[in-house]
Formats: structure tokens, sequence, C-alpha cells
């Protein structure tokens, strides 16, 4: 019985979280969404989904990662993989350069920026999503990259994302 009612209560925290972030989504280009997260290992993490506000990139979604640990870096060449476990697969193009004025190569080694336009379909608001986030340097583990699985909050948000604006 005890199985039954966990069961009920994560789905009633799923539906919860689509009728509260389902507005939320549609006024991310106003104010940026967050989330603190933690990986496999036990790393902290940030996320943050906002449209890009600078009209020298392509508009759109985009996804930014912040690693909470100085010894972390991300691999700013890679895309982000994702994945729902039900066959559902992203990958996530790299956005890394946005994150500095055109012309700088100086990129931050605990921030990673990725376009979320590749999330298409949208994915089920219903299913927690995996992120492979890659990783670079000496503090990287064998893999190359570590997982984070996105709770209902975040996956309602990315579920409910508009389309882009026309020619963006």
């Amino acid at each position: 019985m005890r199985i039954c009612a966990q069961s009920f209560s994560g789905l009633v925290s799923v539906l919860l979280a689509l009728l509260l972030l389902g507005p939320l989504a549609a006024q991310a280009s106003d104010a940026p969404l967050r989330w603190e997260l933690r990986d496999s290992s036990g790393g902290r993490w940030g996320l943050v989904l906002f449209q890009q506000p600078d009209p020298t990139f392509p508009a759109g979604w985009r996804l930014r990662l912040l690693s909470r640990d100085p010894d972390l870096q991300l691999d700013h060449r890679r895309p982000l993989p994702m994945d729902d476990g039900m066959g559902g697969h992203w990958q996530l193009a790299n956005r890394s350069e946005e994150l500095v004025p055109h012309g700088n190569d100086d990129l931050p080694a605990q921030a990673a920026q990725f376009d979320a336009e590749g999330l298409w379909p949208r994915p089920q608001a219903a299913l927690p999503l995996r992120l492979l986030i890659p990783l670079a340097g000496a503090g990287a583990p064998a893999a190359g990259a570590t997982s984070v699985v996105l709770g209902p909050e975040p996956v309602a948000a990315l579920h409910g994302l508009p389309a882009s604006p026309v020619g963006g």
C-alpha cells in the first residue's frame, strides 16, 4: 500500500507542477527560471532557462549550466545530450560562445550554454529528463560527463516552452 501512496504522491506533484509552472514557462523570456540540481556524484549545479536577449546572437531558448564545484570544468565544444528513459533523445547544440562578447575566446570554465531549441518535439511533462553534462579538464570523470536528472519543475517548464519567435 505504501508504494501506491508514493506513486500517487509523485503523480500529484507532477500535475501540480504542470498547473503552477505552465504559465511560468511562457514568461521565461521576461524572467529567467532557475533551479539548483545535484549530479550523480552529489555535485551541485545551477540550471537557468531563458530566451537569448543579445541581438548579436540567434534568438531562442537557452539552457545555461553552472558548476558549483571549482574543480569541474564544462566542455564548450560538445553538445548536451538528454533523454527521458522512454526512447526520447535530444542533443542541444553548445552555445557557450554566447557567454562572452563577440570575438572573446575566454569562456568561463564553470558555465556552459546550450540551445534549448533542440528540444523538439518538446519532452513529455510526466517523464524526468537526464542530462549528460559534458566535462573537460583534470577534474572530469573518465566518461567525460556527469549526469543530472531533472525533476518535475524544470521538466514542466521545458515541456511548456512555446515555439521560437518567427525568424529566431
